[in-house]
């Protein structure tokens, strides 16, 4: 495992490319081969072989460490951006061990774990270390078009991208969730045959509000 971190690392592979690699060779192993198929339960099982690891601060762009002769530098060779000061980076420790900053911390690692006790939990999207922004861009190259948040979402939270096998439950159910409530909104009225217009982004918002137990979420400008 330690060598597929390190092709990992040496190929700039993202989180989905080691996931999807790991799978495969996963399904072509005997079937009783405890091969781990995720980044994710990889980085767990390292983790507890108490290997030593070292800290090094990089550009917020990614462009570059701050490791040999740029150690000490106070902002990026590349971009010019500011590097972050040691007195605000410690100044966030020190917020993060805060009991309300521990709270809403382990709030959220409950969210991400469905609420379940458990160490190991499955994703609850495939984008990888993808951000949602490079996501969009990458299905707005295919769509010739910024793609809709129910069309993200699709994406993101079904097998291998193939837009039908839903990770989870709950995602399949948010997405019937947007699926209905665009039947419903997009009903012909006063005897047309016309659809009605539908905001796609209203019907993720209100999908997902819904399965929150928000009621409609109602977008404002702000």
């Amino acid at each position: 495992m330690a060598r597929m971190l390190s092709l990992k690392s040496d190929h700039h592979w993202s989180e989905a490319c080691y996931d999807q690699t790991s799978e495969f060779i996963k399904s072509v192993l005997p079937e009783d081969n405890t091969f781990l198929d995720s980044f994710y339960k990889t980085k767990k099982h390292m983790e507890g072989l108490g290997l030593p690891s070292v800290k090094i601060d990089c550009c917020v762009n990614g462009c570059m460490i701050y490791w040999g002769e740029d150690i000490d530098m106070d902002s990026c060779k590349f971009c010019s951006q500011s590097r972050i000061g040691k007195n605000v980076w410690l100044s966030w420790i020190e917020e993060w061990k805060t009991p309300e900053c521990m709270a809403k911390t382990e709030i959220k690692r409950n969210n991400r774990k469905g609420g379940a006790d458990v160490n190991e939990y499955p994703a609850t999207h495939t984008g990888g270390s993808s951000s949602a922004r490079k996501t969009a861009a990458l299905l707005a190259d295919d769509y010739t078009r910024d793609p809709f948040s129910p069309e993200l979402f699709l994406y993101t939270h079904t097998k291998n991208h193939d837009m039908k096998t839903f990770i989870d439950e709950k995602s399949a159910k948010i997405y019937e969730k947007i699926k209905a409530l665009r039947d419903e909104r997009s009903r012909p009225v006063d005897g047309s045959s016309t659809p009605q217009p539908v905001d796609e982004n209203q019907l993720y918002y209100d999908a997902v509000a819904a399965d929150e137990g928000y009621g409609e979420f109602v977008s404002k400008d702000v």
